[in-house]
């Protein structure tokens, strides 16, 4: 039987009385609907067409169905109003596509 006095995550007993664990983006997400396609090494060029699902400031979410897109992977990005360098932040599986959020590391100057 579970005890109604446990705490629901593991860290819970460390934080400060009333304090709950919480989004850590810096930047607010806008929802995006529109194509990307993301270029990378693996060992050879490999170009991925994706969809943008939202983005922020510093990064996106991106679904797709490219499994080797994995934490870490830098890559190259490019939408019809945007291009630059980002690196794969994580990626899950969504049964038939994949789901991944990049964390933008830099901006082409001219698109």
């Amino acid at each position: 039987m579970k005890s109604k006095n446990r705490p629901v995550s593991p860290f819970a007993e460390q934080l400060p009385l009333g304090v709950q664990l919480g989004d850590r983006r810096q930047h607010g997400r806008r929802p995006a609907d529109g194509d990307l396609s993301i270029v990378f090494r693996d060992p050879v060029f490999a170009l991925v067409k994706a969809h943008v699902q939202d983005w922020s400031l510093a990064g996106f979410r991106a679904r797709h169905d490219e499994p080797r897109l994995i934490s870490g992977l830098a890559v190259r990005f490019c939408t019809k109003d945007s291009a630059g360098e980002a690196v794969v932040v994580w990626t899950r599986s969504c049964g038939d596509h994949f789901e991944s959020g990049f964390s933008i590391r830099s901006h082409d100057a001219e698109h």
